[in-house]
């Protein structure tokens, strides 16, 4: 999906980003939407990207994005086979 081409847009070209958009708010931005990913890997990668490329600017942000990632991967975990049911009903 669209999360996942800029996740990959991002680390590609990190090095222009950090020049350009240093010391800003803008790092929030890239990092707020990986919240909605969904897969433990994807949290991990994250997680390896930022211990390499350190953004303190968006620490909290990114916090919160991990958060929200270990949380939607334990729920999808924990209810995968009642949401495919729910939702084959309709």
């Amino acid at each position: 999906n669209g999360r996942y081409l800029a996740w990959e847009f991002v680390k590609n070209n990190w090095k222009l980003l950090k020049e350009r958009y240093a010391g800003g708010h803008y790092f929030t931005r890239v990092f707020g939407p990986a919240g909605e990913f969904t897969k433990i890997e994807d949290a991990k990668d994250i997680e390896k990207f930022v211990a390499k490329n350190p953004v303190p600017e968006a620490k909290r942000t990114i916090a919160q994005a991990l958060e929200q990632i270990y949380s939607n991967a334990d729920w999808l975990k924990r209810d995968r086979k009642k949401i495919a049911e729910f939702l084959g009903k309709f």
